[in-house]
């Protein structure tokens, strides 16, 4: 791993670093140079879960009574019939409940660079060394960890206010990132805080983009491509648990009722052996 994320880390900082005469400003171009390159994959998950929102609010009704249902009942087959029919109902409305998950990507991209940046100033003392706006890059901040969560929780707060129906936990999912933004960047060095502290400017502006200019548009386009369709229901209506327990009810009784008449049955053949065995003696 280190052949193959490190050094070629440390070749581009060095790089860079001559180019623009700063390790500092090193980071803030490569930040900004992958922000650029992933800007096509978020716009289009973006664009997929806005779908998935205006399609999830037309299903809702028919997922809330589904859900109930869930609740209600303890009998495990019956859940497991549920959680199928639920599935079914994603399926033939077409809505792809996993494409929620798209928007972990970016940063699981961005994942062997966080690798590499760290241990490139944790390990190479020349790079570690420097400062920038007298911060030491190989050392951790505090004021650059603070600045981080404060500027992580502003586009938490921006991409809550564009996907209100995706956080119906609000507060907690809110706070989440922020809080371990600054874990991780009072434990890191801050060269590593500086590219975290320059994403978090940058996903902002992109926030702004998003919120003012990117959503309207897409809404309008979406609605006018699905707000007429129509929606599938449930394809079998939900069984009841007194339903069920009548009908379990009724088949006992079927079950006593044919026993006992088979048993009359028998008791009757028996009589009318042995009336014809006293005939036959007679």
């Amino acid at each position: 791993m280190y052949d193959y994320l490190v050094v070629p880390m440390e070749a581009l900082l060095d790089w860079l670093g001559g180019f623009f005469g700063n390790y500092g400003l090193a980071i803030i171009a490569i930040t900004v140079i992958i922000r650029i390159i992933l800007l096509p994959i978020t716009l289009n998950q973006q664009r997929s879960m806005m779908k998935s929102q205006i399609q999830m609010a037309d299903i809702k009704p028919i997922i809330d009574e589904i859900q109930a249902d869930l609740k209600e009942t303890k009998d495990p087959a019956r859940k497991q019939e549920l959680n199928e029919e639920l599935m079914q109902v994603y399926r033939d409305n077409d809505i792809n409940v996993f494409g929620q998950m798209a928007g972990c990507l970016p940063l699981f991209i961005q994942m062997p660079i966080f690798i590499a940046i760290f241990h490139v100033f944790r390990y190479s003392e020349a790079i570690a060394s420097t400062e920038f706006l007298g911060i030491q890059l190989g050392s951790p901040s505090i004021l650059l960890a603070l600045i981080t969560g404060g500027l992580y929780f502003m586009e938490s707060k921006m991409m809550q206010k564009r996907m209100p129906d995706q956080a119906p936990g609000g507060g907690g999912m809110t706070l989440m990132m922020p809080v371990m933004m600054v874990f991780i960047a009072i434990t890191s060095p801050s060269g590593l805080t500086l590219y975290f502290l320059t994403s978090g400017i940058l996903g902002i502006l992109q926030s702004y983009y998003l919120n003012n200019f990117f959503k309207p548009k897409l809404e309008a386009q979406l609605k006018e491509k699905y707000g007429d369709k129509k929606v599938v229901g449930r394809r079998q209506r939900p069984k009841t648990q007194t339903s069920t327990s009548q009908a379990g009810s009724v088949s006992g009784q079927d079950k006593q009722e044919d026993k006992l008449a088979k048993q009359k049955q028998r008791n009757r053949n028996r009589n009318k052996g042995k009336q014809d065995h006293h005939r036959s003696q007679q």
